[in-house]
């Protein structure tokens, strides 16, 4: 099978396509031909070993993807030859998963999709879970147009919030406001002013600020909380933990749930779940 090889560090145009043998499944793996790949910016982090955890070369980048089972360990249950699913993997034809890696796809959901669901939409989810949003809220969402910001704008929607959302340019913009933001904000020309301005003077009540504004937004977040210290305004000190910790270990069942509600028709169904305790 052919894969796409990181066999130095540095930038994506390093990377160089090779063949390679077929992986075999252990006795609780399944074997998955990959039908699309996520790329995120820790994709290239990783590639250029700036990432906090490196992965010495050589090695197959990519953390997300979905395809098809074409085969099953000795041990497996629950799961068929041919079945859908979300699941690791990186930039290669076929990968082997452990089993407890791989989630079902509701039929509704292309292999497109799911391939960049897990990534920014736990994200959200975590960031969103620690923020204690409650619906009727405001919330305001720098950088709205990237994958977790879009992905943080749909959920804060699912929870009942209302959503400012902040980019650079009217076609980021756009993209917000299909993501579901209730208003939208070009920060090229300034923002703090006009959150104020929707918000009664009072500020956002949560707030995930793009690192260019993780110092600056404070401002218009509502004064009875404290500044935030990463990238939820409700994270008191005694409590701070790594925003950035990895997806994958998030429960899969949450994300199975989260991802059968994203996809179905009562989509603010999301909202007691959403409610349900970080592990």
């Amino acid at each position: 099978m052919q894969v796409v090889m990181c066999e130095a560090y540095g930038g994506p145009d390093s990377l160089v396509i090779k063949s390679i043998a077929s992986p075999s499944p252990g006795p609780t793996e399944v074997k998955i031909r990959l039908r699309a790949r996520g790329v995120s910016y820790t994709d290239v982090l990783r590639i250029a070993g700036q990432y906090h955890v490196k992965t010495p070369p050589p090695f197959i980048p990519g953390g997300e993807a979905a395809g098809e089972i074409v085969q099953l360990g000795g041990e497996v249950k629950g799961f068929n030859v041919g079945d859908r699913v979300l699941c690791g993997g990186g930039f290669a034809e076929e990968t082997v998963e452990p089993v407890g890696n791989v989630i079902k796809l509701p039929d509704a959901v292309p292999f497109e999709a799911a391939a960049a669901f897990r990534s920014n939409y736990m994200t959200a989810y975590y960031g969103l879970q620690r923020g204690r949003l409650r619906a009727g809220e405001t919330l305001l969402v720098h950088g709205a147009a990237g994958g977790v910001g879009l992905a943080t704008v749909d959920v804060g929607k699912l929870l009942g919030a209302r959503v400012i959302a902040t980019a650079r340019s009217p076609e980021r913009l756009e993209a917000c406001k299909r993501a579901g933001a209730d208003h939208t904000i070009d920060y090229s020309h300034g923002f703090r002013d006009k959150v104020l301005a929707l918000t009664g003077g009072r500020g956002a009540d949560a707030w995930h600020p793009s690192a260019e504004f993780s110092s600056s937004a404070s401002p218009v977040v509502a004064r009875d909380w404290p500044r935030p210290t990463t990238c939820w305004s409700r994270m008191p000190k005694s409590s701070v933990s790594p925003l950035a910790r990895s997806t994958v270990s998030i429960h899969n069942g949450q994300s199975a749930i989260l991802m059968r509600y994203w996809a179905g028709s009562a989509r603010s169904g999301l909202a007691p779940i959403i409610r349900m305790p970080c592990r």
